[in-house]
């Protein structure tokens, strides 16, 4: 089996590695009694990362609760050009994975242990082989909602902060301090004020000892929460009164800085709100594809250097549109997209391991890993499809 993989670009949390200019791509506390999302797509089913230059590993599930890998070595695709290999079963939603430096990758989902349901799993892989085994992972505890997908960010050269929506609605907390993971036992930090949450949170760093967490609240709006280095806020506060369809997308390119991202409710347009190290912006409306086509699913969203932002999103048509911020404006305008085209099933994943190089995946309708990427002066492939790779792959219904 193949070495694991980079730095780090999550579906819900993306790490900044790069540069500009591009089309260039490569930019009351009750719930409801009853909530749907708008739609069956929901969560991305699959997790990108890189731990360096030309490296990338890809993760997703093939339908019989495995998590499955391809990675690309620099050279090659492995295990194979069109195969994927499984690294261990028991598993009720799509995988997170993050990086927290070369040679190092992190695996994290919700799933059974021998003697509990829904829980935290993780195993890690440390530069010469899989923890605790390269088909097994050890529980980190919890009583997770396996219909919402894992938030995990890195802030340090080890520690790392995992966010998950509890069964109750509460948002739970698990850390590794660079020793042991903290609470200890199989419980979790409770991160919730009596908030009820309806969709599970996204989480990012801007550096150490600075955590920022974001989930939708009972009203559909985005509510923030933060770790400053000593404390957590003593609540969670709003930001502002934008209703959303799913759970938030937040990246950081530099310290001090936040793009939060979101499928606004009702209209399917892009939403987006920053704080710019002092104040929070109001929610910019980017738009939709068009008139009849709207957006779906979680975003993704990626930096690769200060100033710039690639975004893709999933089309109630199928396919997936793309726009970036090259340090002044959008492109190709404040509320156009360019279309990438495809068939899929669910939203996508983004990963950057240079400045000037995007990669976008993801689940196609034909249940297959799909595969395209930015080069610095074009698309690969350049004729509008998009590479296949290995599977089959469940694209999860939420």
């Amino acid at each position: 089996m193949a070495p694991l993989t980079k730095w780090t670009t999550q579906l819900m949390l993306s790490f900044a590695t790069t540069k500009l200019g591009m089309e260039k791509p490569c930019h009351d506390t009750h719930a409801p009694k009853s909530v749907s999302r708008l739609s069956a797509s929901s969560a991305p089913s699959i997790s990108a990362t890189s731990w360096g230059f030309n490296r990338m590993d890809v993760y997703g599930s093939d339908g019989q609760g495995n998590v499955t890998h391809q990675y690309w070595d620099g050279y090659q695709w492995g295990p194979a050009y069109n195969k994927i290999e499984a690294l261990g079963g028991g598993f009720n939603s799509p995988p997170t994975a993050v990086s927290p430096g070369e040679g190092r990758m992190d695996i994290f989902s919700v799933g059974n242990s021998s003697d509990s349901a829904n829980v935290i799993m993780h195993k890690f892989y440390d530069g010469s082989a899989w923890q605790p085994s390269e088909t097994t992972f050890e529980s980190l505890g919890g009583e997770l909602d396996p219909l919402e997908v894992l938030a995990v960010a890195v802030n340090g050269s080890n520690p790392l902060d995992i966010f998950g929506k509890d069964t109750n609605g509460s948002i739970g907390h698990k850390y590794y301090d660079g020793s042991s993971w903290q609470p200890q036992g199989n419980t979790l930090e409770d991160l919730g004020d009596g908030t009820v949450f309806l969709y599970g949170p996204a989480a990012v760093s801007w550096g150490p000892n600075r955590t920022d967490v974001f989930a939708i609240g009972p009203d559909y709006t985005v509510l923030h929460q933060y770790w400053d280095g000593t404390k957590w806020l003593s609540q969670w506060e709003s930001l502002g009164d934008s209703k959303f369809a799913d759970s938030p997308t937040a990246i950081s390119w530099a310290a001090g800085r936040l793009d939060v991202f979101g499928i606004e409710l009702g209209t399917g347009a892009l939403l987006h709100l920053v704080w710019d190290g002092s104040q929070w912006s109001g929610w910019e409306n980017l738009g939709t594809p068009s008139a009849d086509v709207s957006f779906t699913g979680t975003v993704a969203a990626n930096s690769w250097s200060a100033n710039r932002i690639d975004i893709v999103v999933l089309g109630t048509d199928g396919a997936y549109y793309y726009k970036y911020w090259d340090s002044s404006q959008w492109q190709p305008s404040e509320t156009g997209f360019i279309s990438k085209g495809g068939s899929f099933s669910s939203p996508p994943a983004m990963v950057s391991w240079s400045e000037n190089r995007l990669d976008i995946y993801g689940v196609g309708s034909d249940s297959m890993l799909k595969h395209l990427l930015w080069y610095g002066s074009g698309w690969y492939p350049s004729d509008g499809t998009w590479e296949t790779l290995g599977g089959p792959l469940e694209a999860f219904q939420n």
